[in-house]
């Protein structure tokens, strides 16, 4: 059986801040040659829209009002259409530097500290 909070907290909650760091990013994907220690964009997108849907399946588990629960699913569709474009670059260290990417970050801050469990 799953332990909804340690999920929560470890996966979910990791993979949402990993999508607004935009230090993290630039250590990991932005040099030419990323420690090993980083996550690649893909790990963390799929990490994040996995959990995702976990949290968006039990939100009153996670006191989620109505308004965080649309802004989230807001960032999963902003994610999944981003991942399908084919004007989003492949090359992570790229994907620091788009626009596009820049709104997904902004959003994904607003998602986590509008929270109501880290105020």
């Amino acid at each position: 059986m799953i332990n909804f909070s340690s999920y929560f907290n470890s996966i979910f909650l990791g993979s949402l801040r990993s999508l607004f760091d935009v230090e993290w990013q630039n250590r990991g994907w932005g040099e030419k040659d990323s420690p090993s220690k980083y996550v690649g964009f893909d790990e963390i997108v799929t990490e994040f829209m996995d959990s995702c849907e976990v949290v968006l399946a039990n939100p009153k588990k996670y006191h989620l009002s109505v308004n965080q629960q649309q802004s989230m699913k807001k960032l999963f569709a902003m994610l999944d259409e981003y991942c399908s474009s084919e004007e989003r670059p492949n090359n992570e260290r790229d994907i620091v530097d788009d626009p596009n990417w820049h709104k997904i970050q902004a959003l994904a801050k607003k998602v986590y500290n509008d929270l109501p469990f880290l105020k």
